[in-house]
């Protein structure tokens, strides 16, 4: 019987688009990291995570690989959100997105760029939880996988997901 996904949390991350992005062309053979930093977002918790809420801090960092031939970006993403209890939630995740026109437009910081749905582009994260919540120690043991959408708003740009456990 094949694993069901159980909808647990939503991430939101605020990027800085545009100016403030670290590049490094050519690299394996043609791709291009990327660092872009995070400058904010939030956490929140819904089914067995409900009473999750958390601030992500702006020492968090998105990094990619994109291979511009494809539009592929390899992503390697690590942040670190904190609850008003004080407790820590640090995620680090690995994905891949297939980067649209709507996604140039953001990243670019393009007075043009929209918003997305989840499932107009392929993008798909398997992240790690670590956390110093009692409450919250079962998700350090869980399968996770997220999808992802491109939000932007009066606060800005950010990247968005949905997070899955897998459960039996």
């Amino acid at each position: 019987m094949a694993p069901k996904l159980e909808h647990c949390m939503t991430v939101r991350g605020y990027i800085a688009v545009g100016g403030d992005v670290l590049q490094i062309d050519n690299v394996l053979n043609g791709a291009r990291r990327v660092f872009i930093a995070v400058t904010g977002g939030f956490v929140k918790g819904v089914g067995p995570a409900a009473g999750l809420e958390a601030d992500i801090h702006p020492a968090s960092s998105d990094g990619l690989l994109l291979n511009p031939s494809t539009n592929t970006a390899h992503l390697n993403v690590r942040f670190a959100a904190r609850s008003s209890s004080g407790d820590v939630i640090y995620t680090e995740y690995q994905g891949i997105l297939k980067v649209t026109e709507a996604g140039q437009k953001v990243l670019a910081g393009s007075p043009e760029a929209k918003s997305t749905a989840y499932g107009d582009q392929e993008w798909f994260i398997s992240p790690r939880i670590e956390t110093s919540s009692d409450k919250f120690k079962w998700m350090e043991e869980t399968v996770w996988l997220g999808q992802g959408h491109w939000v932007v708003d009066e606060k800005g740009s950010a990247v968005e997901y949905e997070v899955y456990r897998a459960v039996n």
